[in-house]
């Protein structure tokens, strides 16, 4: 497989893009001009059993020598699976990887890896776009800390733990022991892109506007604030280093909610109507209104008298009045 490469370029002529059509990508003598687009490859790949036709398309190499060693790459890890329909599902889902890597411009994945996973019936979508990750140490000491989770999340977690355990029992001496929550079916680790990938088609499947994994993050933060929680509980839950870090991240959120906490907060305060029609006072009973008074509404300003409150001042003897 070496990409069968020709060049495109994005010049337009009366509102049409050229492509392959541009007279500039070749030289007089017919040859190619370099410097002047870009290689593009198309290759078949193996149809499946219902016979349709299959090709792998990728573009923008910069030059022709980039596109052959990368299909030729592809080509080694597309042959892995066997070549009848037996071998075209992971053959698909390789291809998939193949347009993923060079669409992030990450490597393919590695050949002797790739097939040691395929023949011992292991998931590939662990090396998804070809690049390993490190554990590490949290960045602060706040990040490791205890996870407060309700009663439906740790009946979820059980109903996991037992479903993985009994995977483990099936799978015997090829059990991965990674001792992560999350694994593959075989017990391997989950790939960060492919939990990213995975949690981008369920959002789309549901219906949700487009989100990112870490956009969960935030939906807690405020979800947390709706429910009642103060500035001080979601810093901590957050592991923020201090507390103006959530208020600035959040001030778009604290308006909405110190309206609906007025709101309720006013909702608890009994309140009475005057028979005059004009404001709420306080409550009857305790302003002795007419539920005690025989029906006669008190009033519940005094006019001032002398120009001054009652009460008003402390009586000082060595002050005296004109």
């Amino acid at each position: 497989m070496t990409g069968n490469g020709f060049k495109r370029c994005k010049c337009r002529q009366d509102g049409r893009e050229l492509g392959a059509k541009c007279p500039r990508l070749r030289r007089k003598d017919g040859s190619w001009n370099p410097n002047h687009g870009t290689w593009y490859g198309k290759e078949e790949v193996p149809a499946g059993p219902d016979g349709k036709r299959v090709y792998l398309r990728l573009g923008g190499f910069k030059t022709e020598t980039d596109l052959i060693a990368f299909y030729e790459k592809a080509g080694r890890l597309l042959e892995v699976p066997e070549a009848g329909p037996e071998g075209h599902e992971a053959r698909m889902e390789i291809l998939d990887m193949i347009r993923a890597a060079h669409k992030k411009e990450a490597p393919l994945p590695d050949f002797n890896e790739l097939r040691r996973r395929y023949n011992g019936g292991q998931q590939l979508g662990s090396m998804l776009f070809g690049w390993e990750f490190e554990e590490g140490e949290p960045k602060t000491e706040a990040s490791d800390g205890v996870i407060a989770l309700d009663t439906g999340t740790v009946a979820v977690l059980k109903e996991h733990r037992a479903r993985q355990n009994e995977e483990r029992l099936e799978w015997g001496e090829d059990w991965t022991h990674t001792g992560r929550i999350f694994t593959h079916e075989d017990g391997t680790e989950l790939h960060p892109a492919w939990v990213s990938e995975l949690f981008s088609q369920l959002a789309y499947q549901a219906g949700l506007p487009p989100i990112r994994l870490h956009d969960l993050r935030h939906c807690a933060a405020t979800l947390a604030y709706a429910a009642g929680a103060d500035t001080k509980m979601v810093s901590s839950m957050l592991r923020h280093s201090s507390t103006n870090l959530t208020e600035n991240t959040y001030t778009t959120v604290l308006p909405e909610l110190a309206h609906t906490a007025a709101e309720a907060s006013a909702a608890i305060v009994p309140r009475a109507v005057s028979q005059t029609g004009g404001l709420p006072s306080v409550s009857q009973e305790a302003s002795g209104g007419p539920a005690d008074s025989g029906g006669e509404v008190k009033p519940l300003v005094r006019r001032m008298k002398s120009g001054r409150a009652p009460g008003a001042r402390t009586r000082n003897l060595r002050i005296k009045s004109p």
